[in-house]
């Protein structure tokens, strides 16, 4: 099953919804005959994806709230992100109501379970989401808390990337010096990490400043 599913998501990524489909129906077959609550909920995650990669988004949305509807008392750990991305999902249909509010129970599930690294990575997808409604101040918020915990725990790309989101707020604020300063800290990670691809996205949001 696991082979299965993970090939269906590499086919759906790489622009190959045909193959996608054939393998996500064979998963659901294998699925079936496990009679796993697990792979069921694997099921609806891997077809929510499929339609997120062709912009399905309703369908997508329906497809992980299925998923989150198992996760949510069998994997705390699946339930974050699961609504972490419900919450992608919303942001990209302009409903930010419904994004934070998908995102305050990962915020909470990561809390309660002392899951650091998932409590960083909603923090920072917050934060992006306050500073689209104009929040800042609760945007920076979760912003300096996301940049405390992978300071501690060491994880340096997801560091970066929170220094990308915090300077995007900053820029936002018209806080200009702040966010360039805070551009070049994640450019400087990405470099001394060997992540050339990353450095793109740096570079870009400096000019932009």
């Amino acid at each position: 099953f696991d082979a299965t599913n993970s090939l269906a998501y590499l086919a759906y990524t790489s622009g190959n919804p045909i193959m996608g489909e054939i393998l996500y129906n064979r998963a659901v077959i294998l699925s079936n005959k496990l009679q796993y609550a697990s792979t069921k909920a694997n099921c609806y995650n891997l077809r929510a994806y499929g339609f997120r990669t062709q912009t399905k988004l309703d369908s997508a949305a329906f497809y992980y709230q299925m998923a989150l509807n198992i996760n949510d008392t069998l994997s705390p750990h699946s339930a974050i992100y699961g609504y972490d991305n419900l919450a992608s999902i919303h942001t990209s249909k302009g409903d930010f109501n419904s994004a934070l509010l998908a995102l305050t129970k990962a915020i909470d599930i990561a809390k309660r379970t002392n899951n650091q690294i998932a409590y960083g990575s909603v923090l920072g997808a917050s934060s992006f989401v306050y500073g689209l409604v104009g929040e800042f101040e609760q945007g920076l918020k979760n912003s300096d808390t996301a940049l405390s915990i992978f300071n501690k725990t060491g994880n340096t790309v997801r560091l970066a990337n929170a220094y990308i989101s915090r300077g995007t707020l900053l820029e936002n604020q018209g806080q200009y010096k702040e966010a360039i300063r805070s551009f070049m800290i994640a450019d400087s990670i990405y470099k001394e990490q060997k992540l050339n691809e990353y450095r793109t996205t740096a570079f870009t949001d400096m000019g932009v400043v």
